[in-house]
C-alpha cells in the first residue's frame, strides 16, 4: 500500500476543529465532547476529522432515514439500511443495534445493545469507527510522532513545553511505544547546537560502563592505550540520551548522580573533573519507584533524574492510529487490506506496541506481493481467540477474580478493566472465555 493511499474526504457531519478544542476528559463526563472518528471504509483506511456527536440519538447506516443525527455510508454494502444508533446523554453513551443483517461489533465482540467507552472501536458491516469520550487536545507538530490519539496529542504538546528549558526528563512507556523518536523530538525542539548521543544501559557491560559514560585518561587501566571522551563529553552542547536507566549498575548510580549535580564528570583514571554542558533525557520500561523500594535503585539518583517525567501511550490505547502506522511500514504497491484483518488488527492489544506492528508490516509485505487482499491468515501470531491472545502488562486475572471485580463495580467494563490493569478489549476476550457477563452484575 503506498504511504499516500488515506482517503481524506469529509463525512457531511460536524467535523470538530482540532486547533480551538481542549483537553479531554477521563471518564464519563457529561460535559465532555464526544466524537466518532472513521479509520477504514469502502475498502480502505481513511483519514477523515473526527465527527462530533450532538445530544440525541445518531443513526448509522448505508441509508438512515431521520430528520436529523444521520451518518450514512451507502457505499458500504455489508451495512443495514439503518443499522445502529448512538445515543448521547447524561450517562454517556450507548450502541444499539437496530437488527442488522450482518451485526453491530464493539472491540471484536457482537452486541445488541452496549456503553460505549474511551477508545472502543465499532464495526457496522466493512466500516470500523473509533469512539473518543473527549475532545481532541491541543497540539503541536511533532514528525517524529505519528498519530491522531488524544494521547499522541497531548505528547506533542508536552514535548514542545519541556524541550527549551534544561528540566532532566524521564520517558517512562512499555517496550517499543516510542521513546527514542520522543527523545529525538526533544533533541531537536530544544535548539541546542550539539550533538544527539544514545546510550543503552542494558547493551553495555558492567565492567565498561563508566569509560563509556565518563570516558578515560591514557593508562587508567590495561588496554587504556589513548585518552576516550566518554558519552558524557561527547554529548558536550547538546543532549545525552540514556535508554534504560532502570539496568543503570549500581555502583555507577552514585557517580552519575555527582554528575548531575556538579555538571562535571570524572574520567577513570583521572581526578580532574571536566565540566560538561549536557541536556540529559532518560527512559525506562521499568517501574523506577518499585526499583528504589526493593534497593536496586538509589532514591536521591531517581528524585534528581524525576524532575519532568512523561509517560507515552500504549499502542493498544491507540486503535486509530494502528492503520496509519501499518500504512507507513507496508512496502507501496501492496493490494487492498481485508476487513477481518482490519478488525483483528484494531482489537489487538500489541504487547511489543509499534516494534510489533512493524512485524506484522513485514509479514504482510511478504506473503502479500501478487494477491488480490491482504488478509488475516497472513499473519498467524495474529490471533485474536480468548485462549491465545497475548497478555496486557500486569497479571492476567482467574474467573474468581473476574467475578469478584464485576461484583465490586456492579458490571461496569470500564472501571473493572482500570482495576485490572487490562485493556476493555483484552478484559472482554477473559469475560467471553469464562462464560461471564458484566450485565449479570450490574445494580
Amino acid at each position: 500500500m503506498p504511504h499516500d493511499t488515506f482517503d481524506r474526504r469529509i463525512p457531511s457531519v460536524n467535523p470538530v476543529d482540532t486547533q480551538t478544542a481542549t483537553q479531554p476528559r477521563q471518564g464519563r463526563d457529561a460535559r465532555a465532547e464526544p466524537t466518532l472518528r472513521v479509520v477504514f471504509r469502502e475498502g480502505r483506511p481513511v483519514d477523515e476529522p473526527p465527527v462530533e456527536l450532538a445530544r440525541g440519538a445518531l443513526l448509522i447506516g448505508r441509508s438512515p432515514s431521520g430528520a436529523t443525527n444521520l451518518l450514512a455510508f451507502p457505499a458500504d454494502r455489508m451495512q443495514s439500511r439503518t443499522h445502529c444508533t448512538i445515543r448521547r446523554d447524561r450517562g454517556g453513551l450507548v450502541c444499539a443495534d437496530q437488527q442488522s443483517h450482518n451485526g453491530t461489533w464493539l472491540n471484536g465482540r457482537r452486541i445488541d445493545r452496549a456503553p460505549l467507552d474511551d477508545g472502543d472501536v465499532l464495526r457496522l458491516g466493512d466500516t470500523f469507527i473509533v469512539v473518543r469520550l473527549g475532545a481532541a487536545p491541543p497540539d503541536a507538530p511533532v514528525p517524529e510522532l505519528v498519530g491522531d490519539a488524544p494521547g499522541v496529542a497531548s505528547l506533542r504538546a508536552t514535548l514542545h513545553q519541556v524541550a527549551p528549558t534544561r528540566a532532566i526528563t524521564v520517558l517512562l512507556g512499555e517496550s517499543g511505544v516510542g521513546k527514542g523518536a520522543s527523545a529525538r523530538a526533544l533533541h531537536r525542539l530544544s535548539g541546542r547546537r550539539g550533538p544527539f548521543v544514545s546510550v543503552n544501559c542494558a547493551a553495555i557491560p558492567d565492567n565498561l560502563a563508566e569509560s563509556l559514560l565518563f570516558g578515560h585518561v591514557r593508562g587508567a587501566f590495561t588496554d587504556a592505550s589513548a585518552d576516550q571522551t566518554g558519552y558524557f563529553r561527547a554529548a558536550h552542547g547538546g543532549t545525552l540520551f540514556i535508554d534504560e536507566i532502570g539496568d543503570l549498575p549500581a555502583l555507577l548510580q552514585p557517580k552519575l548522580l555527582h554528575a548531575l549535580e556538579d555538571g562535571a564528570v570524572v574520567p577513570v583514571g583521572s581526578t580532574r573533573p571536566q565540566p560538561v554542558d549536557v541536556r540529559i533525557v532518560t527512559a525506562t520500561s521499568a517501574d523506577l519507584r518499585l526499583a528504589v523500594e526493593e534497593k536496586r535503585f538509589r532514591g536521591d539518583l531517581y528524585a534528581r533524574l524525576a524532575e519532568f517525567v512523561i509517560e507515552l501511550p500504549p499502542l493498544r490505547d491507540r486503535p486509530e492510529d494502528v492503520l496509519k502506522l501499518l500504512a507507513r511500514f507496508l512496502e507501496p504497491g501492496l493490494a487492498p487490506i481485508d476487513p477481518d484483518l482490519v478488525e483483528a488488527l484494531l482489537t489487538w492489544d500489541w504487547p511489543y506496541n509499534v516494534r510489533e506492528l512493524k512485524n506484522v508490516a513485514t509479514q504482510l509485505s511478504v506473503r502479500g506481493r501478487g494477491t488480490e487482499a491482504l488478509t488475516r491468515s497472513m499473519v498467524p501470531d495474529l490471533d485474536t481467540s480468548p485462549e491465545t491472545a497475548p497478555r496486557a502488562p500486569g497479571r492476567t486475572p482467574d474467573r474468581d477474580a473476574l467475578v469478584e471485580s464485576l461484583a465490586r463495580h456492579a458490571g461496569v467494563v470500564s472501571e473493572v478493566a482500570r482495576e485490572l490493569g487490562l485493556s476493555r478489549r483484552h478484559l472482554y476476550r477473559l469475560l467471553d472465555k469464562h462464560g461471564l457477563d458484566p450485565a449479570d452484575h450490574r445494580v
